[in-house]
Formats: C-alpha cells, sequence, structure tokens
C-alpha cells in the first residue's frame, strides 16, 4: 500500500506528522528506562513490546545495575505499509545513535561505552485500528477528565492508564 492510498482510507493521516511522532515515542522509550520510568510509556506500546524493555531494566536491577542511553538521536522514513482487515501497519526504518551503558550503584561505568555511540538501523512496526476513534481531545476512561497522552498517558486524577490503541498508532514490533 503506498502512503496515498492510506490517505484515502485513513483522511486523518499525515505522513510527516506521522514520522515525528513515530521519532518522539522511540526517543521517549530509550529515556524512559533511563529514568526508570517506563510505566510513563507503556500506552504508545503493546504488552509484548513494554514487557520486552521492562526485562532489560529487571536484568540490569538484578545485577545491581542502572541502565542508561544517552545522547539518543532518531532518524525514520516509512518504508513500507500494510493493511489488514482490522489495521493498518506502518513500517517505519529507524537509524538510531546512542550512548548504551550501565552505572554501578556508586556511578562508575562497569559495562558499555560512555564515549563512543553505537548506530544501529531498526525497524519499528506502528498500529492502528481500522475502527479507531478520532479525536484530538483524549478522555480518562475511569474519570472523564482530560489526558495529555504526550504526558504519561495515566490520569492526574484517577491514575487510570490510556488505551491509545483505541485512537492512534502503537508500536507493536521491533525488528
Amino acid at each position: 500500500m503506498t502512503i496515498e492510498e492510506l490517505v484515502e482510507k485513513d483522511k486523518t493521516f499525515d505522513s510527516a506528522t506521522f514520522i515525528t511522532k513515530a521519532n518522539n515515542i522511540i526517543k521517549k522509550i530509550y529515556n524512559s528506562i533511563t529514568l526508570k520510568e517506563l510505566d510513563t510509556v507503556k500506552h504508545f506500546m503493546t504488552e509484548e513490546i513494554y514487557n520486552s524493555f521492562n526485562r532489560e531494566l529487571e536484568e540490569a536491577a538484578k545485577s545491581n545495575r542502572r541502565l542508561i542511553y544517552e545522547e539518543v538521536n532518531v532518524a525514520s522514513n516509512i518504508s513500507y505499509i500494510t493493511e489488514t482487515d482490522f489495521e493498518y501497519l506502518i513500517t517505519v526504518e529507524t537509524t538510531l545513535k546512542y550512548l548504551k551503558y550501565y552505572l554501578s550503584p556508586t556511578g562508575d561505568c562497569v559495562a558499555g561505552d560512555m564515549n563512543n555511540r553505537i548506530t544501529a538501523t531498526y525497524n519499528y512496526v506502528f498500529s492502528k485500528k481500522k475502527d479507531a476513534l478520532s479525536t484530538n481531545n483524549y478522555k480518562c476512561p475511569g474519570c472523564g477528565s482530560n489526558i495529555n497522552v504526550n504526558d504519561k498517558g495515566k490520569c492526574n486524577y484517577c491514575g487510570t492508564t490510556f488505551n491509545l490503541e483505541d485512537y492512534d498508532y502503537i508500536l507493536v514490533d521491533i525488528k
């Protein structure tokens, strides 16, 4: 499927906006790992993807180390679009440049490299339900108050996690 064909079927789709959103989500994920606040980006991904990132954090904690991603730069482009009976799948080829290292409780680097950036290319797959609801004003399913999904995806009043997959693209796979 081409971008033009997707726009015909999903009038809300804009490729530049989508790439910006995808890049921001990817950066937020790595920043949340460093801050040990992965729950703040959980609404941007499936439970399976969340669990894989969380395992990485748990393994570091078991080794009494802190995982750090620093200077994360993201550059993406849409590589292909697929349509199923229920969803649109957009794969973005992403080049990441970052520092990755582990710190001991005393702040010493015990693994990785604090000085040399890693460059890696991944394919991030995002999915949006065909029957997704359209809105820019997200409401808490628990209490009805406004939710800023770019903040933490949780209601500031009642703590309910917002389910973004009912409205927009979420990360469903990394290759």
